[in-house]
């Protein structure tokens, strides 16, 4: 009581949203859904959801990740009237990148590898590589892939009430929040197989973190690995 609170809430265009989360399932929870299927499943943008409810209890102000994402924090001090310039020098150093679309790729196919073979996959099998190689390489690039029957769901479900919000809290912000932004996304999976460089330090990973790993999932990969990428696969067997 007598206390006035202000929410500041960090928005992004729905598709980078969307994707950047489906990332995230790949990498904490063993995904093998494609992104088109994930998507399909959303009849609401859940951003504007919270946006609506914070808008009903609180005075709230909205940061456009797009616009600000390489300088959230001064756009954060812009919002609450704190001075910029007296924060402190940041690291350029990335610390939680997301999968690039090799990296992703490769990481549901390992999985699907230990299903096909009557594994129960281990809730932290994916968890515990894309860790490693994230925290290994932080400053890799990442792409987002275009999926165009993603885009279309995402176009019919979530226009009219982005409108909504663009014509109301967008104008009073003066941000507006589209399906895709100004991402430059990659073209759609390709029929090419897994990437061999991305295959070897994923391999690499496995290796060094085996004691972490199921055997039973390592001798899996190996068997698939051995048909195609043989020379893979030999790391991964299991000793002696």
């Amino acid at each position: 009581e007598g206390v006035d609170v202000t929410v500041i809430g960090v928005l992004r265009n729905a598709y980078d949203y969307l994707y950047s989360t489906w990332l995230q399932t790949i990498k904490r929870r063993n995904q093998v859904k494609p992104f088109a299927s994930f998507v399909q499943r959303l009849s609401r943008f859940r951003h504007l959801d919270v946006v609506d409810h914070w808008e009903t209890l609180a005075t709230s102000r909205w940061i456009h990740y797009d616009s600000a994402r390489d300088c959230l924090a001064q756009a954060f001090c812009a919002r609450t009237g704190l001075d910029a310039s007296a924060l402190s020098q940041m690291s350029p150093r990335r610390v939680n990148r997301g999968l690039t679309p090799e990296e992703a790729d490769l990481l549901q196919a390992l999985v699907r590898w230990q299903t096909a073979a009557g594994l129960e996959v281990r809730d932290d099998f994916s968890r515990v590589i894309s860790d490693d190689l994230v925290n290994d390489d932080p400053d890799r690039p990442v792409g987002f892939r275009f999926d165009e029957r993603a885009h279309a769901h995402m176009v019919e479900q979530f226009d009219t009430a982005l409108s909504r919000f663009n014509e109301t809290v967008g104008a009073r912000e003066r941000m507006r929040l589209a399906v895709l932004g100004d991402t430059a996304y990659l073209p759609a999976e390709s029929e090419e197989g897994l990437d061999p460089g991305t295959l070897k330090r994923i391999v690499e990973v496995m290796v060094v973190n085996r004691d972490r790993l199921d055997p039973q999932a390592l001798n899996a990969i190996a068997g698939n690995l051995a048909r195609e990428y043989p020379e893979y696969a030999k790391p991964l067997a299991a000793p002696g």
